[in-house]
């Protein structure tokens, strides 16, 4: 899991050094979000597998209901702050050539 973190770590830190230098390229971004994601899947299926061996037998379920529910709050909460930053419906987006 600490491999997962640390290769993830590199990939996107990558791209903030190439930005810096002024040498991000498509291809990069592309490879630095496939190793992001494909390391992220792999600690999404060690940190499953490791939980049962962490917490007491009777309070697994607990763990892994609270272990599941941990990335929804974060993305609501976002969600909900952008919300209010969003212009009312029915209004044109600023990208559009009306």
């Amino acid at each position: 899991m600490l491999a997962c973190d640390a290769g993830r770590a590199v990939a996107l830190g990558s791209i903030a050094i190439t930005v810096a230098l002024g040498w991000l390229s498509m291809v990069q971004v592309v490879v630095a979000a496939l190793i992001e994601g494909s390391l992220f899947v792999l600690f999404d299926l060690a940190e499953g597998a490791a939980l049962p061996q962490l917490v007491a037998e009777e309070q697994v379920s607990a763990a892994i209901a609270q272990n599941q529910a941990k990335p929804k709050v974060p993305m609501w909460s976002v969600s909900r702050s952008v919300a209010c930053c969003l212009p009312p419906p029915g209004c044109c987006p600023p990208w559009s050539t009306r």
